[in-house]
């Protein structure tokens, strides 16, 4: 993709908008046929995904409903359209379609929403031959943008499009000439600018918080922790409206990332940090890891929910409408109770206390080992890490509980937290190497645990919707040979277990993680 078009251009600041509609039929022969006006809006998932892909995605009225464009931020390159009758709410929505297929790709699981509102004043030139044959046509659009649900609008700069048709190329080129060569307007490169966005309040250009944080290895390790904890406090003040309001199930799942790996890095480094402080956090964090678990459950349960009925025969799939039902049932329950959480003091002393200890300048107490580089530390500490879910990860056998395979996920969730969020105290690509074979081995362990963790709440569903008479025979049959289907994949998972861990227990992973050690 380029990145400018050679048929689009923006009005230069100096030069009226007044002067280039008299300019475009005096100076490059055109002749106005009217105008028009019209507002469309840009849909982006919560974190603009989208945009931060370099696509953008458009819904304009139609006659028979929507008009849905999926463009290149690049301006001039080629979009994919799509009619509709509503604003879908998911990529799913949109059906197999090649639009459909291409945000699905780009947004997953998260909801579309209307971020902004777009009015356009649109001024219309052509040519025509002597025949009346349409030769060449130029639209010039002023446009005011808005965040969706009102507030300040910003009037960026004029756009004005040459639309070149098939056959009448030397008509457009000499269109083209007087507007860059007499005219001189500069060519449009992106359809949605950063200035524009900023001038909204908007920033969707930057990653959304929790990636690695810049640290230098001879940075004190109360000093390093605290910049990680900002960090991870960010993620939560981007996603708690999202959780708030209910946008998706990522919200709150970022959310809870957050609170994870900052309780794990209290912990993990707690001889660096202040005592009584550190033990508060972790006292806190752990009260809102637990409050916001039944509501990630039931999210987790209701995601998995196409794949519990491809595990059954359809007709009896059929059967399990119920209890999608009762889980959408309990899960708005589980909102609103974690909403007056979010509404509680406790969690606005939460929050003030983090950011007291993350932004403060010199915190109290600190421990001897405070001002210890956070470089050796950190590379020690992941090391232990490493060592220990090799120990744990080399006793468990085929006679094993599955607790055990639980303790090591833990072990291994700890360990991941650990290398991303110090990655940057290491060479470039060392911790990506390390990543790719813990990630194998999480990805086998976390699918046990799930299988685990369902096939024993969805017993528990059966017997709560039996006694609540919310479920007929036929939907707890197929709730008891579902439980049986996810007890056969568990111990196909469990047999691949061996396999993946092999791999991340390997001599030159051992040797690369004791390396961080220094």
């Amino acid at each position: 993709m380029s990145d400018a078009s050679p048929n689009q251009f923006t009005l230069p600041a100096t030069l009226p908008v007044e002067d280039l509609l008299a300019a475009l039929q005096a100076r490059c022969g055109l002749a106005g046929t009217g105008r028009t006006r019209h507002r469309h809006q840009y849909l982006d998932t919560w974190d603009w995904r989208l945009y931060r892909k370099g696509r953008l995605l458009a819904a304009e009225p139609a006659p028979d409903g929507l008009r849905l464009s999926l463009c290149p931020n690049d301006a001039g390159a080629p979009c994919l359209h799509q009619l509709t009758t509503d604003l879908p709410r998911y990529a799913s929505d949109l059906g197999p379609t090649a639009l459909g297929r291409a945000v699905q790709a780009l947004a997953r699981i998260r909801a579309l929403l209307p971020r902004l509102s777009v009015d356009a004043t649109v001024h219309r030139f052509e040519r025509r031959d002597a025949e009346g044959k349409l030769l060449v046509s130029v639209s010039v659009e002023e446009r005011t943008i808005q965040p969706a649900g009102g507030g300040r609008g910003h009037r960026p700069p004029v756009r004005v499009r040459l639309g070149a048709l098939r056959g009448y190329e030397a008509a457009a080129d000499r269109v083209r000439d007087c507007l860059t060569g007499t005219l001189a307007l500069p060519p449009l490169a992106r359809t949605l600018d950063a200035e524009t966005l900023a001038a909204l309040g908007l920033d969707p250009g930057l990653h959304p918080p929790g990636g690695p944080v810049r640290l230098d290895p001879a940075m004190a390790a109360h000093t390093a922790v605290r910049r990680v904890l900002a960090g991870q406090l960010a993620v939560l003040r981007f996603n708690e409206p999202g959780v708030r309001e209910d946008i998706d199930s990522e919200c709150l799942h970022d959310f809870r990332i957050g609170v994870r790996r900052s309780r794990s890095v209290l912990a993990l480094m707690k001889r660096h940090l202040p005592r009584r402080t550190g033990r508060h956090l972790r006292t806190e964090l752990a009260w809102l890891g637990s409050v916001t678990s039944p509501l990630r459950d039931l999210d987790v349960h209701l995601l998995s929910f196409s794949g519990y009925t491809g595990l059954l025969p359809p007709g009896q799939a059929t059967h399990l409408a119920a209890l999608q039902h009762y889980l959408q049932h309990r899960r708005r329950a589980a909102w609103q109770e974690l909403r007056a959480h979010l509404d509680s003091p406790r969690y606005a002393r939460l929050l003030q206390a983090w950011a007291a200890f993350a932004e403060a300048s010199a915190p109290p107490d600190l421990p001897e080992a405070a001002d210890e580089p956070v470089g050796p530390a950190a590379g020690r500490r992941i090391w232990q890490l490493y060592r220990l879910a090799r120990r744990e990860g080399l006793a468990i056998t085929e006679a094993s509980p599955d607790t055990d395979l639980h303790e090591l996920r833990k072990t291994c969730k700890k360990l991941r937290y650990m290398l991303e969020l110090f990655a940057s105290l290491f060479a470039a690509g060392q911790v990506a190497r390390l990543r790719r074979p813990l990630k194998s081995l999480q990805d086998n362990l976390g699918e046990f645990q799930d299988l685990c963790v369902h096939a024993q709440a969805l017993a528990e569903f059966a017997e709560d919707m039996h006694r609540e008479r919310r479920a007929d025979a036929a939907t707890l049959l197929a709730m008891g040979a579902l439980i049986q289907a996810l007890e056969a994949r568990k111990r196909e998972v469990r047999a691949g277990f061996q396999h993946q861990f092999r791999a991340f227990a390997a001599r030159r992973f051992r040797r690369a993680f004791r390396e961080l050690a220094g």
